[in-house]
This record gives structure tokens, C-alpha cells and sequence, in this order.
């Protein structure tokens, strides 16, 4: 390892501070992105290629998905920590990570195809999807490992460039391939897979932007760094795989022979919560920025006070959201994706509670994990995940895809209590103060507000740099 790497200050670093609410409108407009152009093509596909299309979509997608998590999704949280504790210079990461990119995208596709042609893949899923689905697991993971740079050098605004360049090529496939040249029939429901691959293809090029702009992008290897990263990785990983698997575990759960469920009750299942956790993008864009200032130098007491902050103001913001989502689920979805998803609706009415409640447990599993304690989240949530697999197991029976709904809304209830439980005794902050909503909660958003139409109008200024204390009065 670089023993000078903890003086140096490699060039484009860190980006230049913003305001708390200016970063999170950077990844809010991408994630609104994300979530347009996701719905539109969820919409695309159900229409042209119907429910039983997209469940066997659903069963293509789950192992690749899995193996994508467990082998990188922990790199989104391991690799700004390597960069706030300037383990090397950012050339000596990006090569190392280039490195394990390379070694793990061989490995996560040999698994796959390994599950592909044995005799434990049960899901009866044409090959020709199911190759085409593994061969996502490289592409995706490039931008796996990129964002982890863009948050440890707060460049956040990475992410809304991403999501309004890179998404868009899904929706244009999917029309060409169904609508344009008349691949309409359910077989041909692989072209949502192609326009996925097409997609992650095109992020790549977009990911090399940022990446150029710290240093060559070239095989490289610094036996610290990678030791770090695998470590973290791996400990990150796991913890936000079983929050994770707890909604995604429902498709492989019903794909079961036990159970005899056919593909369009699945990919009613899959729609809904495809449609559910739309819900999750607040949270998940405030988790990021939480993220990325606490590995960069946030006060952890000022971090732990912005995290309930967080937990309490969002989810309170997105009651009238989930109430509406609630009330007219039933009637819009199968208006919008088409009369073979009008049991999508109930089942995504059956998932809204559970998915609000969660809102908590994952601004504090953000927190956490920045603390460096992601195995206190895994151990906090493995029993709950697996309590939910067998309730969804006992359930399918009577309920089928209901069933599994129900299991999962208990599931999110039952995790946000012990992981909030968690939360509470790291930080030493009493539960009671955790979810006391005060009046100083929206006094701080209307501040950052302000400040966001001042940045605009004016350009930065010392008020708005910096200035996020969330200590409430």
C-alpha cells in the first residue's frame, strides 16, 4: 500500500461541499428519473407481453440479482470508507477495483450459469433468458462500484446523470423490440431482459466519464486496498442483502413446484412490488447523502441527530403518498398496466404499510453502516428475514401471492422495530426522542429550502455550505 497515500490529495478528491437538501435534490432528480422511466417501462412490457411475460421476467432476473448483491452491492458503502480513510490514492482504488471487478464478474456469472443447468433451478424459465439475465451481473456491477466513488467524493450528482442518460434505453428497446418490429407475443418477453443488458451497456460509458476524471482506468492491484474493500464488502454486503431479500425472496418463494403457482399470479407479485416500493426512493436518496457525509468527516453525534431527523421527517412526508397509493391502487394499476394486473393492485395495498413503516429501519441502516457497524444490521434483520420466509411459506398455501404480501408487511414492521431498537443503544439516543416529531424538523427542511433557491438564484455562499445541523430544540 501507498505509505504516503493518507497525505496526498488526489486531483477531483472531493467534490465541492454542498448543502444537505442540495444533494439530496441532485439524487431526487435522478431517482425521479429512475422511477419515470421505470414505470414506463413496466407499463410497456405488461401491456405488450402480459402478467405470465412478466413473471417469467421476474424468475429470470431473481439469481442474477442475488448474485449482483452478494458479490457487490456491499461495494457501495466499502469503497467510500476506503476513500475517506485514504487507504491510497484514488488511481491505486479505481485499478484495484477494476481488479476485483474483473475477478468477480467472472465468478458471479460462472455461479449463475452453474444454477442455470442444475437440477436446484426449479423455476421453469427458458435458458435462453436465463443466460441473457446472467450476462447483466458485469454490466450492473460497474456502476455498483462507480457510484461507491461518486459518494466518497460527493459527487452526487453522478447519480442524476446516470439515471437520466442510462434508463431511458429500456423503455426504447422494449417499444422497438414489441411494438416496432411486432415481438408482441408472451415468448418474446426476453427483449425486456436485452433492453436491461442495453441499458447497463450504456451506464458503462457514463461510469468511464467519472471515473477519467480521477485517473487512468487500468487493471491495477494494491493488496491493502483490495484486502479493505473484499472485507467491507462482504460485511456491507450481507447486511443489505437480507434487508433486501425480504420483498425479492416472495418470487422465488411462489416459483416453487411445491406450491403450483402459475407466472401470471407471479408476475402480479412482482408488479406490485415493483409499484410498492416507489415509495422507498426518499429514504434511500436521504440514506445515500447520510452516507456519504458521515464516511467524509460528519460529527457522528451530528450524524445520529440528522438520521432520526431523517427517519421521522420522511416518513411523515410520504404518509400522504402511501394513503393515496393505498386507496387507489386496486383501481389504477390494472387501468394503467392492463387488465392482467388487476390482483397486482390488492397485493400492493396488502404491501404499502409495511413498506411505509420501513422507511426508519433504512435511514438508520445507512447510519450504521457509516459507523462501520453493518454486522450489527445483518444480525438485526437475518431473524426477521428469516421468519418472514417461513411465515411465507405457511401462507402461500391458503393465499398464494396475498399471502406473501402479508408476510412481508410483517416482516418490514417487525425489522424497523429491532433495527430503530439498534440505532437507539449505538448512538445512545432514548427511542423516545428518536420518534418525537418536533416542530424543528420542518423549521430544518424549510431552511434547506431556502437555501437551495438562494444557491440558485445567487450561487453558494457561506450559509449554505456546510450548514446542516439537524440538532433538534
Amino acid at each position: 500500500m501507498n505509505e504516503n497515500a493518507s497525505e496526498q490529495a488526489p486531483k477531483g478528491s472531493v467534490h465541492q461541499q454542498r448543502s444537505f437538501l442540495y444533494d439530496t435534490l441532485q439524487v431526487l432528480s435522478g431517482r425521479g428519473a429512475h422511477i419515470g422511466f421505470g414505470m414506463a417501462a413496466g407499463i410497456a412490457t405488461s401491456r405488450i407481453w402480459g402478467a405470465g411475460a412478466v413473471g417469467m421476467i421476474a424468475l429470470a432476473m431473481w439469481m442474477p440479482d442475488l448474485i449482483t448483491r452478494i458479490l457487490f452491492l456491499g461495494t457501495n458503502k466499502a469503497i467510500p470508507i476506503a476513500i475517506g480513510k485514504k487507504l491510497a490514492g484514488l488511481d491505486e482504488i479505481i485499478g484495484t477495483l477494476f481488479s476485483i471487478w474483473m475477478i468477480g464478474s467472472v465468478l458471479g456469472v460462472a455461479i449463475a450459469l452453474l444454477y442455470i443447468f442444475s437440477p436446484a433451478n426449479a423455476a421453469d424459465v427458458p435458458v435462453g433468458w436465463a443466460v441473457l439475465a446472467a450476462a447483466t451481473i458485469p454490466l450492473a456491477s460497474v456502476t455498483s462500484y462507480t457510484r461507491g466513488i461518486a459518494v466518497g467524493t460527493r459527487r452526487l450528482d453522478f447519480e442524476m446523470r446516470l439515471f437520466w442518460l442510462r434508463d431511458p434505453l429500456v423503455l426504447i428497446v422494449v417499444l422497438i423490440g414489441g411494438l416496432a418490429l411486432g415481438r408482441s407475443d408472451p415468448d418474446d418477453g426476453w427483449i425486456r431482459i436485452l433492453g436491461l443488458a442495453v441499458s447497463y451497456a450504456a451506464g458503462i460509458l457514463i461510469c468511464l466519464h467519472l471515473l477519467r476524471q480521477f485517473a487512468r482506468v487500468r487493471p491495477r492491484w494494491d493488496k491493502g486496498v483490495a484486502k479493505f474493500i473484499v472485507q467491507m464488502s462482504i460485511k456491507f454486503g450481507m447486511g443489505l442483502w437480507v434487508m433486501a431479500v425480504n420483498y425479492r425472496i416472495g418470487v422465488l418463494l411462489l416459483g416453487l413446484p411445491l406450491f403450483s403457482i402459475g407466472n401470471d399470479e407471479i408476475g402480479n407479485y412482482a408488479r406490485a412490488v415493483s409499484i410498492a416500493i416507489l415509495l422507498w426512493q426518499v429514504p434511500g436518496t436521504l440514506g445515500l447523502v447520510l452516507f456519504s457525509r458521515a464516511v467524509t468527516g460528519d460529527d457522528p453525534a451530528a450524524a445520529a441527530q440528522r438520521a432520526a431527523l431523517v427517519a421521522r421527517v420522511s416518513t411523515i412526508i410520504a404518509i400522504p403518498a402511501a394513503i393515496v397509493l393505498f386507496v387507489i391502487a386496486p383501481y389504477i394499476v390494472p387501468l394503467v398496466y392492463g387488465s392482467d394486473f388487476a390482483e397486482a393492485g390488492q397485493i400492493a395495498r396488502i404491501l404499502v404499510p409495511g413498506v411505509l413503516v420501513f422507511f426508519a429501519a433504512r435511514t438508520f441502516e445507512a447510519d450504521l453502516s457509516a459507523r462501520g457497524r453493518p454486522i450489527l444490521v445483518l444480525f438485526t434483520m437475518l431473524p426477521v428475514t428469516v421468519a418472514n420466509v417461513v411465515l411465507s411459506l405457511l401462507l402461500i398455501d391458503h393465499f398464494g401471492a396475498r399471502g406473501v404480501a402479508w408476510s412481508n408487511t410483517a416482516a418490514y414492521t417487525l425489522g424497523t422495530v429491532v433495527i430503530t431498537l439498534a440505532f437507539s443503544r449505538t448512538v445512545g439516543m432514548p427511542v423516545r426522542e428518536i420518534v418525537r416529531v418536533r416542530r424543528s424538523d420542518f423549521a430544518f427542511v424549510e431552511k434547506r429550502i431556502a437555501a437551495v433557491i438562494k444557491h440558485r438564484r445567487q450561487g453558494p455562499t457561506p450559509d449554505d455550505q456546510g450548514d446542516d445541523s439537524a440538532t433538534p430544540h
